[in-house]
């Protein structure tokens, strides 16, 4: 958690001059009240704020976010709040302290990536915050620092750290029961492990009587695995507990019975386990501290009291719940106050699907392209569900709608080009193919003036670099 808002707010620096694309919006006045956490409003302007900074960061590092993705970026920008504000309201409900020098500290860590104060100021101006509003936000994130340290505080042991570092190679013999018949297949077990006891070969028996045929004819070898291992508990359990070379009683999972024989243990000792500790002792922390502040947390989302009054963010709250028949009214009350959005429909759609309502999901979706027909992501969108109806000329209409209207986008294009394969249209393939040709080549092109004028560049420097060398030859021998 250390230094979290210092990372986000100096990358946030690097996208003051990003102009950011079409997908901010303003859906209501700024005094609307978006969402109430326990009763703290959470306001449209904050709410827009965030929203634009998340999408500023992520188009950042992903390129422009289409804007059939904006529900989802708009959702998880208010699940963020909602979580700083249930954070925020128990670090002060266990009356956590931040002290002006804990401030100042961080203060001073920002102002390193500036060389003067007036870059920084500069800086400070262009985020739109004051300094007093930086040092709010500061105290804020220290106090939720120290918050989440508290509730992650752990111990751990010395046994702990033996019980991490420990290793078994074991190899099973599975009996699984026929016809649900659990008492066969453990008696059918005990046979078994009788003949081994009796000198017959673990591995041979495994060969002819195990069922678990991806170890069976390895002679039922499992490899090594620690109690951490993706495995049946009892299994573990049981395994863990024998020597090298015993084999255990009948062992119940969910597969069947099972014999285990240890082959091999590496045990928590001699110096590859010294050296280990620290490591090893870091790694169950962090688990334990992950564990604990999610179980915390959980319980603090339980009991709080939130009302979402955006209505197409409630039915994304709605669909995040598997709530979709109140999903549907939502989106509908939504679609009533923004009749002219799309992507309304486009959700709406999407939620009649997994109610299984092909009809209303299908008159859903022609709508949204109706309403977003310049967009090629809702035709090509629209086309993929013609053609899982075997509508195809109609799906490749709206493959080629799409085509038209992004002519630079690659992964579009390859992307049609193969539905075009499927659809055995060859020669919009063809069109597909001498598109892609075009970006590339517009690409390669482009990179070339770029080259040429990083070349320019270069040879410019250096002629000045000569030019001010010869300056300073000729002044030296002047007498």
């Amino acid at each position: 958690m250390k230094g979290v808002l210092i990372v986000v707010v100096v990358a946030f620096a690097g996208t003051l001059l990003y102009a950011g694309g079409n997908i901010f919006y303003n859906r209501g006045a700024t005094n609307t009240v978006i969402a109430k956490v326990n009763g703290q409003a959470i306001k449209a302007q904050e709410f827009e704020k965030r929203y634009l900074d998340t999408v500023r960061y992520y188009e950042q590092y992903q390129g422009t976010i289409p804007n059939t993705a904006v529900e989802e970026l708009r959702y998880y920008t208010l699940q963020q709040l909602i979580n700083n504000k249930l954070m925020l309201q128990k670090a002060r409900q266990a009356k956590i302290k931040v002290t002006k020098d804990e401030i100042n500290a961080e203060i001073a860590a920002i102002k390193e990536n500036f060389v003067t104060d007036e870059e920084y100021e500069y800086w400070l101006s262009g985020m739109g915050l004051t300094d007093a509003e930086l040092r709010t936000m500061i105290s804020e994130n220290l106090a939720v620092e120290k918050l989440y340290d508290s509730i992650t505080k752990v111990e751990i042991t010395e046994e702990d750290i033996k019980k991490a570092y420990e290793q078994v190679k074991a190899s099973h013999i599975l009996i699984e029961p026929v016809s649900d018949n659990w008492e066969a297949a453990r008696m059918q077990a005990e046979r078994v492990r009788n003949e081994i006891l009796k000198g017959k070969s673990f591995e041979e028996l495994a060969k002819t009587n195990s069922a678990d045929f991806q170890t069976k004819d390895m002679g039922g070898n499992v490899g090594y695995f620690g109690r951490d291992a993706q495995m049946d508990p009892n299994f573990i359990e049981a395994a863990f507990k024998l020597k090298v070379g015993e084999i255990s009683e009948p062992v119940r999972t969910s597969y069947g019975y099972h014999l285990i024989k240890v082959t091999e243990r590496i045990e928590a000792e001699g110096e590859e386990f010294e050296n280990a500790k620290e490591s090893i002792k870091a790694q169950l922390e962090a688990r334990a501290a992950e564990t604990r502040f999610t179980e915390w947390y959980q319980q603090v989302m339980a009991d709080a009291k939130i009302v979402v009054n955006d209505p197409a963010l409630r039915a994304r709250q709605f669909v995040a719940n598997n709530q979709l028949p109140q999903a549907v009214s939502q989106y509908q009350e939504a679609i009533e106050k923004n009749p002219s959005d799309p992507y309304l429909h486009l959700s709406l759609a999407s939620v009649y699907k997994q109610l299984d309502d092909p009809d209303r999901s299908l008159r859903e979706l022609e709508e949204a392209v109706r309403l977003g027909y310049t967009d090629a992501e809702l035709h090509l969108i629209l086309g993929m569900e013609y053609m899982d109806r075997k509508m195809n000329d109609k799906a490749a209409q709206e493959f080629r709608t799409a085509s038209g209207l992004d002519l630079y986008n690659y992964s579009l294009h390859y992307q049609l080009k193969e539905l075009f394969n499927q659809l055995d249209l060859p020669d919009d393939v063809k069109v597909e193919e001498e598109r892609m040709q075009e970006i590339i080549a517009a690409y390669e092109a482009q990179q070339k003036a770029y080259e040429a004028q990083q070349k320019a560049y270069e040879e410019q420097m250096k002629a000045l670099e000569e030019a001010q060398k010869s300056q300073t030859d000729d002044s030296g021998s002047q007498p």
